[in-house]
């Protein structure tokens, strides 16, 4: 997906006016809003019909700040180089009247005539930071006539925004899985943090019935979330307040081989580890689905998922 640029929101009437420290923050949000574009991989790029964001004036003045942080600037031109490129004009005119003045947004004329229901703006103005925003759009209908329709865009405009879009385009993706091997095929995309194993395929393939894996998908996006922004060592009590029941084996299961031997699991590289922490929910049957976390990483792997295993008493 690619999202287009709302200039109107580097329009003069709204750059001019910013101080020095409001500038400054503005684009340090816009930095980590990119940098958060390019490592969750949450769109594909960003199109504009007119100047590229490094060469507006407020843009420009922080590269020649000598005060900025040189590595951020490095940081801003090789993002903005990477995501951004010029497209030509759009088709349809979209207008939006903001203090009694009419503006003519191309970007928002991109995003209709592509069927993309998000603009990128930069957090120049209240306006901009409101999650969606009503433009008019002039276009033609069946019968050849001119006509005006309304339309809200959501806006990209922060962290959180971005965020939101990401949540969605999930959403999105998992109404598309129906199987066991949907879920197999379409894991890395939708949960990078979770390193699936070879047994995890085989259960995803012999329970492979439509509900019982959206409650599979259920475990893992929330553990994919976990992992994805986990700052310290991992903590059951982070993960439970996140909404899943998780445990550890207890001391008899781990010290006795004929029971151990069965939360034993071979990793992508060959070599096998003993899964013990697992998350406990209903799906098909009272499903157990173990994990290993990776030290000194923001990833785990995905093992068994499946029936309860079995223990001293079970």
């Amino acid at each position: 997906m690619y999202v287009p640029f709302n200039e109107i929101s580097i329009h003069n009437d709204f750059a001019d006016s910013i101080s020095y420290e409001s500038a400054n923050q503005i684009i340090l949000n816009f930095l980590s809003l990119l940098k958060e574009a390019q490592c969750k991989k949450i769109v594909e790029g960003f199109i504009t019909n007119e100047s590229i964001p490094i060469d507006i004036p407020i843009i420009q003045n922080w590269l020649n700040d000598s005060k900025i942080d040189y590595e951020n600037k490095i940081f801003l031109r090789s993002l903005v180089g990477k995501y951004f490129s010029s497209v030509e004009a759009p088709l349809t005119d979209a207008k939006i009247e903001l203090n009694g003045k009419v503006y003519v947004s191309k970007g928002a004329g991109l995003a209709f005539d592509r069927g993309c229901d998000y603009i990128l703006s930069l957090n120049t103005n209240s306006i901009w930071n409101k999650e969606n925003i009503f433009f008019n759009f002039e276009t033609i209908n069946e019968n050849d006539e001119l006509i005006t329709v309304k339309k809200e865009l959501s806006q990209i405009s922060g962290i959180i925004s971005l965020q939101k879009v990401a949540l969605t385009n999930r959403k999105k993706s998992f109404n598309t899985i129906s199987s066991g091997q949907d879920l197999w095929e379409q894991w890395d995309s939708l949960f990078p943090n979770l390193i699936k194993c070879d047994i995890t395929k085989h259960c995803l393939y012999e329970n492979p019935e439509r509900n019982h894996i959206a409650k599979i998908i259920e475990q893992l996006d929330t553990l994919n979330t976990y992992f994805s922004s986990l700052q310290d060592t991992f903590s059951f009590a982070e993960l439970k307040k996140l909404g899943i029941n998780v445990s550890d084996e207890s001391d008899t299961v781990k010290q006795k081989p004929n029971l151990k031997k069965h939360r034993c699991v071979k990793l992508p590289d060959g070599t096998k580890e003993y899964f013990f922490y697992h998350a406990k929910f209903f799906g098909k049957f009272e499903t157990r689905l173990y994990f290993l976390p990776i030290k000194n990483t923001k990833k785990c792997y995905i093992g068994y998922i499946g029936k309860h295993l079995k223990t001293q008493k079970y």
